[in-house]
Formats: C-alpha cells, sequence, structure tokens
C-alpha cells in the first residue's frame, strides 16, 4: 500500500489536462463535469498527503511530484481560461493574463530550483505557500465557471470578482516565491 500516495499525487497530475479539456470543449455539461474533475483531484489533494504520513510512505519522489500536481491542476485551468476569454475588454483580458503568467512563472521557479537543487530546508513548504495553494483551489474553480458567472452577473462585476481574487493569489504567490529566494539567498551566503 505504500505506493497509494504516490499513484494518487500521478492521478492528480493526469487530471489536471482533462479539466484543461473539458473547458475548452465547454457547454454546461463539460464545465459542470470539468468543476467535478477539479474538486475531484483537489480532494485527493490533500487524501494523498494523509496516506503518505499514516502509511509511512512518504518518499523524496512523493514529496517532489506533490508540488508539482499541484501546480499543473492550478495552472492548466487558469492558463486555459486565459486563452478562452472573449468578449471581454483587451485591458481585462491582458490583466488575466499577467497575472496567470506570474503565477506560472513563479511556479516554474520554484519546480526548478526544488528539482535541481539540493534538499534543503529553505525550500520546505511554508504554511503561507500552503495557503496560497488553498485559495487557488477556491480561484481555479471561479475561472472554470467564467462562462456561466459572464452570463449570470455580467461581463464587468464576474471579470472584477475573478481578477481580484486572481490578484490577491498572484501577490501571495509572489510573496511566497520571494521569501523562498530569500531563504536560499540567506544559506548561500
Amino acid at each position: 500500500m505504500s505506493w497509494l500516495p504516490n499513484a494518487l499525487t500521478l492521478l492528480r497530475c493526469f487530471l489536471a489536462p482533462v479539466v484543461g479539456y473539458l473547458m475548452i470543449v465547454g457547454g454546461p455539461d463539460a464545465l459542470v463535469l470539468a468543476l467535478g474533475v477539479f474538486i475531484a483531484a483537489a480532494a485527493l489533494d490533500g487524501l494523498d498527503g494523509l496516506l503518505a504520513r499514516r502509511l509511512n510512505a512518504v518518499s523524496r519522489f512523493g514529496t517532489l511530484l506533490d508540488p508539482i500536481a499541484d501546480k499543473l491542476l492550478v495552472l492548466i485551468p487558469l492558463l486555459t481560461g486565459a486563452f478562452l476569454l472573449s468578449g471581454v475588454a483587451a485591458s481585462i483580458t491582458a490583466l488575466f493574463g499577467l497575472a496567470v503568467l506570474a503565477l506560472t512563472a513563479r511556479d516554474v521557479a520554484m519546480t526548478i530550483a526544488r528539482l535541481t537543487l539540493p534538499p534543503s530546508p529553505a525550500l520546505a513548504v511554508m504554511p503561507l505557500a500552503k495557503l496560497k495553494t488553498t485559495l487557488e483551489f477556491v480561484v481555479v474553480p471561479m475561472v472554470i465557471l467564467l462562462p456561466f458567472l459572464r452570463e449570470r452577473l455580467g461581463d464587468q462585476l464576474t471579470m472584477t470578482i475573478v481578477l481580484g481574487a486572481l490578484w490577491f493569489v498572484t501577490a501571495l504567490s509572489l510573496w511566497t516565491g520571494g521569501q523562498y529566494a530569500a531563504r536560499l539567498f540567506r544559506r548561500t551566503s
């Protein structure tokens, strides 16, 4: 059973593109299914960690793969949402895209650091970074449901809410990225 936590983490990696694909397919049924797949994959995030600790199956592979699965599960729907924005003012689309680009850059940098640098307490997951991931798991459903929200609330209100939430998470993400960079810099100086 020690393989189960890593199997669940791998499953999350594979479910992330499914969410993006269903968003592209569009339509009410596909978007509801995308939301369901996302929620199930997000729930697996807690379950894989819990099982790893309970089964005493914490591994270097799982420790590296878990944040990658989180990043895929967040970034694929966000990138898809940015791609699908249509009928919205160019400035709003640009603000959305810029936030997604900043999140992507930070997450890619952190992933590269974790994969290429020797294990270090400076790279240990901070509680604030866990909060950031949790808040991303709240923002992503908003992005998945953008077509519904835009239809019911209108473009302006929907995009104000979604952009506000997205930029809050982006600011928190950049802050935690800066904290990791500072911790790494202090360890090497």
